[in-house]
């Protein structure tokens, strides 16, 4: 026999264990946690000691795992079979940390780049030293159309494993005999900037050194004065420019709500003498 009042009634167990009555009905169900007396008139009971079973079960939740792999892992557990338990989540949990950290880099990347884009006019050009990068290049683009476009930019992205963190930032390669030739879309190739270059043997590195830079306020009708503006700068200032230009919309339907008011990158390195 047992006494109800050394035992706990569903509804207080519930609450002891801040969860729902229907949360322990379901564990009871599938088996993973049962009351430890189930009363004639189908009144479930659970005893104190069920509770350290129960956190044990939360815990194992927190870390991910799912009520199949509990119920598993709690028929057949052993103290050699926790701790190989406890080193696989612990993996996890460093594979995850790893995961955040890259994260928080990218999206301090991506708020750093919009506040210094919202604070630059139209028309002012300077020069900046920039690092190494990675791109990861899509197929060079052989038409100018929309739907063609987004098909290349979905490939590129759909291209990166998707464990692998990379900046949110689209951008475009273009060569500087077809810029002035005014073509601003064909053989140019869209690409993403990488965390790291351990993703493929094919990231095209740019490279660590100074760069004419302006930004193009609005949407890409007239973006040829951006390229215009630096060429004209060059040749002021007798600088000589290499052959390939980047361009990156760093305010875009992210932030705004029209495409006149995007804000867009265009840079180019400057050669040594």
């Amino acid at each position: 026999m047992y006494n109800e009042k050394f035992y706990f009634s569903t509804g207080e167990f519930a609450k002891l264990c801040n969860v729902t009555k229907h949360t322990l009905f379901h564990y009871d169900e599938i088996g993973v946690f049962s009351p430890e007396i189930t009363a004639k008139n189908g009144y479930r009971y659970y005893s104190a000691l069920q509770y350290d079973t129960f956190c044990a079960i939360a815990s194992l939740r927190e870390l991910g795992m799912s009520l199949k792999e509990i119920k598993e892992y709690l028929d057949q557990r052993t103290p050699e079979k926790t701790v190989h338990l406890l080193q696989m989540q612990e993996e996890k949990i460093e594979a995850q940390i790893k995961h955040l950290k890259a994260l928080k880099k990218v999206l301090k990347s991506k708020k750093d780049a919009i506040e210094k884009a919202v604070l630059m006019d139209d028309k002012s050009i300077f020069i900046e030293e920039q690092k190494e990068e990675y791109l990861l290049l899509s197929k060079q683009i052989t038409e100018a159309n929309d739907y063609d476009m987004t098909l290349n930019i979905a490939n590129l992205i759909n291209s990166v494993p998707i464990d692998f963190m990379y900046y949110n930032i689209l951008g475009m390669l273009h060569f500087s005999n077809d810029i002035k030739k005014n073509n601003f879309i064909l053989n140019g190739k869209f690409y993403l900037k990488l965390l790291d270059k351990t993703i493929k043997n094919s990231y095209f590195i740019k490279s660590k050194e100074n760069y004419l830079v302006t930004y193009h306020h609005g949407n890409f009708d007239n973006i040829s004065d951006a390229y215009t503006r630096l060429f004209e700068f060059a040749e002021r200032n007798k600088l000589f420019l290499n052959e390939i230009f980047y361009e990156e919309t760093v305010v875009n339907d992210l932030s705004v709500l029209c495409s006149n008011n995007y804000i867009t990158k265009v840079m180019v390195g400057i050669k040594s003498e």
